[in-house]
């Protein structure tokens, strides 16, 4: 299977998608401000009925207000929320969550992800979160770890063959953890900067084409173009 990737657009729609058999978006898909509804049923539809994918699986990210309000409008992607799927196989699940606070959408205090990250399933192939595990993909300007510790104890449980992540804009890249692949996609750096290629493929089970092996878990290993 093919699979395409991307994260954190902040209403970033880029064109020249490579065709697909799945795209994966892993949330912060929406601009910033008060119209991320309008957005979401004008644009974004019209992107997402473009793409050259034959299904488009995603979660949503903390900056995706209207998801939280729960008034998005019937659009043609399945959106995770706390859910799984199994398609052609593979065992899906996607999560929303981050440990920020809770004035961001989707965001909570750790002790209460605890009991989030804890209903993901044994047997998870495919885990779509926004937010990265803590120490895997997670680094921003160079310090700032922004992953989840309680995700990082429920992977260390479920073992998903594949991770796919985003929330840390300057860790784009991937790297091989103890229980599977970790694939940090996101779109824009951490100064909002556009990738000049934000979509990363990939192929199941053989995982990444374009991404090899981490020297640094935290960073990641950028791609060969990371803007």
């Amino acid at each position: 299977m093919q699979i395409v990737a991307v994260s954190d657009l902040h209403g970033w729609l880029p064109g020249h998608m490579p065709r697909c058999d799945l795209l994966i978006i892993a949330g912060d898909i929406c601009p910033d401000g008060d119209r991320q509804l309008h957005w979401l049923d004008t644009e974004f539809r019209r992107w997402l009925a473009e793409a050259p994918a034959r299904h488009v699986i995603a979660t949503w990210g903390n900056h995706d207000y209207a998801a939280e309000w729960g008034r998005v409008p019937a659009l043609p992607c399945t959106f995770l929320v706390d859910e799984a799927i199994e398609l052609e196989g593979i065992r899906l699940y996607g999560t929303p969550w981050t440990p920020e606070p809770a004035n961001w959408a989707f965001s909570e205090r750790e002790a209460v992800l605890a009991e989030t990250f804890a209903r993901i399933p044994d047997g998870t192939d495919l885990l779509i979160s926004h937010c990265p595990p803590f120490g895997w993909c997670d680094l921003e300007r160079g310090t700032w770890h922004r992953g989840s510790v309680t995700l990082l104890d429920a992977l260390d449980r479920v073992h998903p063959r594949l991770t796919i992540c985003g929330h840390a804009h300057d860790a784009r890249g991937g790297t091989d953890a103890p229980w599977g692949r970790v694939e940090n996609v996101a779109a824009l750096n951490s100064r909002r900067k556009r990738r000049r290629r934000p979509f990363v493929t990939l192929r199941w089970p053989l995982i990444s084409q374009e991404l090899g092996p981490a020297p640094s878990p935290s960073q990641g290993v950028p791609i060969a173009d990371h803007g």
